[in-house]
């Protein structure tokens, strides 16, 4: 196992422990003398925002595009993005609810479920893009209605297949994949996208505490162990600003 698998597990192995000792379960904690490993900082693919602009002009023709763009523009993952529902969005207001998942179970076919943490089911505010985005989605997605008639499977869902079922999240990371692979940029997973979008925010200055937020990080503690590495020129850039506001001081 990886030393962040071993973390994560000492981390949830404590919690129950520190519990059991506070119910008289345990006279005390046996992973509190336990020493885990420090997670390894490791490459992360990500790309610049230039990088996906053209990208985007690449894969123009697929369908799962509008997919691509929401999750670079907001960060979700791929199984929020795939139960992601229209009563969850308000274009209006100019955001959406993340309260549901959809993700692929062995022998149950597609499971609709509630994000893992509390602080996953949260609310993200949209820009521009984002909205357009949607607008653009559920303007077609009214044409594919009228044009099917009542071979339209109403499920609500924002992305979804042509007879309005939900898509599956594997058939839009291979598509990803290809379309990757088709373009000639860097290699990056579907999933890269949603670091690629936390690297864009830190690179604009975007505060950890408002990423973890986001992103539906269950503590900034989380977001500091995934992103901490590329935060080093926001820092070097905040010290110039302190500085050069205190020089000759």
């Amino acid at each position: 196992l990886s030393n962040r698998t071993v973390l994560n597990c000492h981390r949830v192995l404590n919690k129950a422990l520190v519990l059991a000792v506070e119910s008289n379960l345990l006279t005390q904690n046996p992973a509190k003398s336990a020493k885990p490993p420090r997670p390894k900082s490791r490459s992360m693919e990500i790309w610049e925002a230039d990088t996906f602009k053209a990208f985007a002009v690449a894969a123009k023709d697929s369908p799962f595009l509008p997919m691509y763009r929401l999750a670079v523009l907001t960060g979700m993952r791929r199984s929020e993005l795939c139960g992601l529902k229209w009563d969850m969005v308000d274009l209006d207001a100019g955001h959406l609810r993340v309260t549901r998942t959809l993700q692929p179970i062995d022998g149950q076919g597609l499971v609709e479920g509630q994000p893992k943490t509390d602080r996953s089911r949260r609310t993200i505010s949209l820009g521009q893009s984002a909205l357009e985005v949607l607008r653009g989605l559920r303007a077609s997605q009214a044409e594919q209605r009228l044009a099917i008639g009542e071979v339209w499977r109403g499920t609500g869902h924002v992305f979804t297949n042509g007879d309005g079922s939900p898509i599956r999240g594997e058939r839009v990371s291979k598509s990803f994949a290809k379309s990757v692979k088709g373009s000639g940029l860097p290699h990056l997973t579907f999933h890269g996208l949603r670091h690629t979008a936390a690297s864009l925010m830190i690179a604009g200055g975007v505060h950890a505490r408002t990423i973890a937020d986001i992103l539906g990080h269950s503590s900034i503690t989380v977001t500091m162990d995934t992103y901490g590495h590329l935060m080093k020129g926001v820092q070097e850039d905040a010290i110039n600003v302190l500085d050069g506001q205190l020089s000759g001081s």
